[in-house]
């Protein structure tokens, strides 16, 4: 009869197993926690460099970039300035047209709709491939492989990549079915967009008082229109509802803790000027605090100072929320870089004069090592949800470093599973791996028609 128990309860767990522990689109996924194991993954190909261009219009000008891609930077033609000047127009309408609307509801004390903490449950990351280049393909696939029986990725993929006319869709199937592996846990879905840089101008997700998922759409200060459309977009294809937001913030530098409290810098104020006779500009950033608070129903946004010499000057190059009342905020050793350990310790302070709930905020650091030049290694730019932690890592950092990061998260979250992903290819980018995601809440709806792994080899295949 031992025998036989024994034989029947290893027969229920392999059954368990096979009912999605390693899948995170079944619904047991929110329950189980797979084994923490994870095998190779597949090595990009080695750069190759560009050739001159040649034969380029009047008035082009090229750039190198820092990874080495060369930019073509031509003249905007009269019906492209019209077109910009337009949107700016149709935005400052949405702005008036919804400043009214608020004012018209009035003050509320309710916490919902509440922007969501990225600590809380997911049902998946996604990440766009569009503008992806081939040799920073091994952030992709290490992230890929390392999400395996942990976190669903859904990847965003274009027609073409404009840079070299080739598909990154074709590239990254290719690349992934040369491991013989399966990938239950990848869904694909195509949508034209201009950049990887999904967390600035995708959707932020804020919870209704009936559990259901509001897209909170910003205005996207930079000229790309696929990308500034998107958060519509999502919600469209979604079947969710939409709160535009009248002012521009892009999504790293908005960080909420889901109670109601959330963090921001100075740039806040940068990309939101206002000219209005007689007012001062210390007067317009107490304005535009106002207005994106009331808007996006925060109770409490701390405005912090941005590093110095680091390109996005984004909140979430230096800090990040762990649970609803623990921050976490980068610490620089003083003898390295003075100026900017002391802005950090400038923010932590400022930060621990906060409460949550009648309690002070509790506020952790964790040690960064300095800059190299304007690139920073952030262990705050990670990829959380309920179950893991990514850290951004470059080949550079001091080992004593990383492992003090590593030991930083098991210890304030001791039941995620914790590891690195190397960066070290989009070094010069300015951007890390918090940059490149976008968080999808479990509450959230994902779009109809997604893609499998197997469907998207047999999509490639029939293309070739």
């Amino acid at each position: 009869m031992r025998t036989l128990a024994l034989i029947l309860l290893l027969a229920m767990a392999g059954t368990a197993v096979g009912q999605g522990v390693g899948d995170p689109w079944s619904s047991n996924w929110q329950r189980r926690y797979p084994p923490q194991q994870f095998g190779s993954y597949p090595q990009a190909l080695p750069t190759q460099p560009q050739s001159p261009i040649q034969n380029l219009p009047p008035g082009t000008k090229t750039r190198v970039l820092p990874d080495g891609r060369i930019a073509i930077i031509t003249p905007f033609t009269e019906k492209q300035k019209r077109e910009i000047r337009e949107r700016k127009a149709a935005r400052l309408q949405i702005r008036d047209r919804r400043t009214q609307e608020l004012a018209e509801q009035g003050e509320s004390d309710n916490m919902f709709p509440r922007l969501t903490g990225e600590f809380e449950k997911h049902r998946v990351i996604v990440l766009s491939i569009c503008d992806w280049q081939s040799h920073h393909f091994n952030v992709l696939f290490e992230l890929i492989e390392k999400a395996r029986g942990r976190l669903g990725i859904l990847l965003l993929y274009n027609d073409t990549n404009r840079s070299n006319d080739e598909s990154n869709f074709a590239q990254v199937i290719d690349r992934l079915s040369r491991t013989g592996k399966d990938f239950p846990h990848l869904r694909f879905y195509k949508t034209n967009l201009d950049t990887i840089w999904l967390r600035d101008f995708g959707p932020r997700f804020a919870q209704a008082p009936d559990g259901k998922a509001i897209v909170v759409d910003f205005f996207y200060d930079i000229n790309r229109p696929r990308d500034d459309e998107f958060p519509q977009t999502w919600a469209n294809l979604t079947g969710g509802s939409c709160n535009v937001v009248p002012w521009s913030l892009q999504g790293g530098n908005l960080l909420a803790n889901g109670r109601g409290l959330a963090i921001t810098t100075t740039r806040l104020y940068e990309g939101n000027r206002i000219d209005r006779p007689g007012k001062s500009f210390s007067q317009t950033e107490a304005y535009v605090k106002d207005q994106v608070m009331r808007f996006c129903n925060i109770k409490e946004l701390v405005v912090l100072k941005p590093l110095e010499n680091e390109s996005t000057r984004h909140v979430d190059m230096f800090a990040t929320f762990v649970a609803p009342n623990i921050a976490l905020v980068a610490k620089l050793d003083p003898r390295f870089d003075a100026r900017n350990a002391s802005i950090l310790d400038e923010n932590a302070a400022l930060l621990s004069e906060v409460s949550v709930a009648g309690r002070p905020l509790s506020v952790e650091r964790v040690w960064i090592p300095p800059r190299k030049d304007s690139h920073w290694s952030s262990y705050a730019n990670i990829i959380l949800t309920d179950r893991v932690v990514f850290i951004p890592t470059f080949k550079s950092d001091p080992p004593e470093y990383v492992r003090e990061a590593i030991a930083t998260y098991r210890r304030l979250l001791p039941k995620h599973h914790v590891t690195t992903i190397d960066m070290t290819s989009m070094e010069k980018l300015g951007g890390s791996l918090h940059c490149l995601s976008c968080s999808i809440p479990s509450f959230a709806r994902l779009p109809t028609g997604m893609q499998t792994f197997a469907d998207a080899v047999k999509l490639t295949n029939a293309g070739k």
